[in-house]
């Protein structure tokens, strides 16, 4: 591990002090995010048995090219479900952006590049029709092939855009997820990690995730009959209204990677 990894390793006495592990590894992650991730490892959760922390942590901020008007941002309703409605604060702008309606994916998708010079990062936005399964039909239909087809065959079209600006924070337990996509024999004791380590018997016990974004006017830090967007419509409006006021998908994708470095859900500020 010394050879691969070098100056990315640090060692850290877990049986003489595993409090003190603990703080350095959540320092090292605080200060990775800038202050936005913190006591990722809760109390408790090493111990004198613990052997090895794999840690890692990643930060993103990014402008819009072109921001929103904070005077704009006003409370607009955002539809949840059908039962339910919430107000938001909903920023909206009049612009040009890349746009597509794909047939495959069941929605329109919508680029909102980030500024920077030489940089090609941008939000995506995956926006289906207010329908009870509209967001799961997009999630089980997407693919990397199936995003980069609906992005290449994007135009830019003049387009009125309202987003609501948000803000949260979840932590998950990866195990049972690792499982449900056939890997959850990392935590078995029978796991070979032999590569490790060739004096000690090395096995994963637990494994979390916690991500954090900030959506404002600045840029990111990640059926009712009155819903103002539907999927299709036999003449478009021009500008094309792309109003997120019930769930969506949401990406941060660097082009030149091809790569999605941040992905979630927006269904209301309550979910």
């Amino acid at each position: 591990m010394k050879d691969l990894f070098h100056d990315e390793l640090e060692t850290l006495d877990f049986e003489k002090d595993p409090e003190a592990a603990r703080a350095s590894i959540n320092q090292w992650v605080e200060d990775v995010t800038k202050g936005n991730i913190k006591d990722i490892l809760i109390p408790g959760s090493l111990s004198a048995q613990t052997t090895v922390v794999l840690a890692n942590a990643a930060y993103f901020k990014g402008s819009w090219a072109s921001k929103f008007d904070a005077e704009k941002t006003q409370k607009e309703i955002f539809y949840s479900s059908a039962e339910k409605q919430t107000f938001v604060d909903m920023m909206s702008k009049k612009g040009y952006f890349n746009h597509a309606l794909n047939e495959h994916l069941g929605a329109h998708v919508l680029e909102i590049p980030y500024e920077g010079d030489g940089t090609e990062i941008s939000c995506i936005i995956l926006l289906p029709p207010f329908t009870p399964n509209g967001l799961d039909t997009v999630l089980e239909k997407l693919t990397p092939e199936s995003l980069q087809r609906a992005l290449d065959d994007g135009t830019s079209r003049e387009v009125d855009l309202k987003l609501p600006k948000f803000s949260f924070e979840k932590k998950y337990e990866l195990v049972p997820i690792l499982e449900r996509m056939g890997v959850g024999d990392l935590f078995q004791s029978t796991s070979n990690l032999a590569g490790f380590s060739e004096s000690h018997k090395i096995q994963l016990d637990d494994a979390v995730h916690k991500a954090k974004i900030d959506v404002d006017e600045s840029g990111s830090t990640a059926a009712a009959a009155t819903v103002l967007f539907s999927f299709r419509s036999s003449r478009p409006l021009d500008p094309l209204q792309f109003h997120c006021n019930h769930p969506f998908l949401f990406l941060i994708y660097d082009h030149r990677s091809r790569a999605v470095l941040f992905a979630g859900i927006y269904r209301g500020p309550d979910n």
